[in-house]
């Protein structure tokens, strides 16, 4: 009211949201958080930048051997995508990119905010699907490669001896959403088998054992 303590509101607000490093200054730094494909089949990395500046023809590092060029880069603004110049720290970034996959770090990866460095976990179910139609056989493998592609919990693979197609997802509304995908969005109707658990070892009591350590 009547405009008292503004002058040490703006002070506290910019000592608390602004760094003290002028935008540009700083390494780059910024993470692949979501794959897409578009409807016209165009792969398409969303990254969210922690720090630095992100411009097009920057040569940028992926890893210690690899690099990519930016030739392109958009941001979405409507749910439309519209091209830029230049991304700042703290904006998103989408790459059309075929290299990129989910949990890419651009630049250097010492800058990345620690809880952004979680693994994800392993997948805990399989199942073996298959086509109701055989013909389509290559567009569910297809789908099934973009839908992965964007999701690191599901992982697919064709065994080499049956050529059946087995998926790893863990849990069952994963898999409900996966085929519901693979109806709805690629049009491909779906016979799957009962979901079991991935084989692993246990114990199968309790046990003890003693390490005698001679120390000098």
């Amino acid at each position: 009211k009547n405009n008292i303590g503004i002058d040490n509101l703006i002070e506290v607000i910019t000592n608390k949201f602004y760094s003290s490093t002028h935008r540009g200054q700083s390494e780059l730094c910024g993470k692949v958080f979501k794959i897409e494909y578009s409807e016209k089949r165009q792969r398409l990395a969303y990254i969210r930048l922690y720090s630095g500046v992100l411009h097009l023809r920057d040569s940028v590092r992926i890893s210690e051997k690899e690099k990519i060029k930016i030739t392109e880069m958009y941001t979405s603004i409507n749910g439309e995508l519209c091209k830029i110049d230049k991304a700042y720290s703290g904006e998103i970034v989408i790459l059309q990119n075929e290299f990129l996959k989910l949990n890419s770090v651009l630049g250097d990866t010492k800058l990345l905010p620690q809880r952004e460095r979680i693994e994800n976990p392993l997948p805990l179910l399989q199942t073996t699907v298959e086509p109701s139609k055989p013909q389509q056989r290559e567009m569910l493998l297809d789908a099934l490669l973009e839908i992965s592609d964007s999701d690191p919990l599901l992982r697919y693979y064709v065994d080499s001896a049956t050529h059946e197609i087995i998926l790893s997802f863990l849990g069952k509304v994963q898999m409900e959403v996966t085929c519901a995908l693979l109806q709805e969005k690629y049009h491909v109707e779906i016979e799957i088998k009962e979901p079991t658990v991935i084989y692993m070892e246990r114990p199968l009591k309790k046990a003890e054992y003693t390490i005698h350590i001679e120390v000098p």
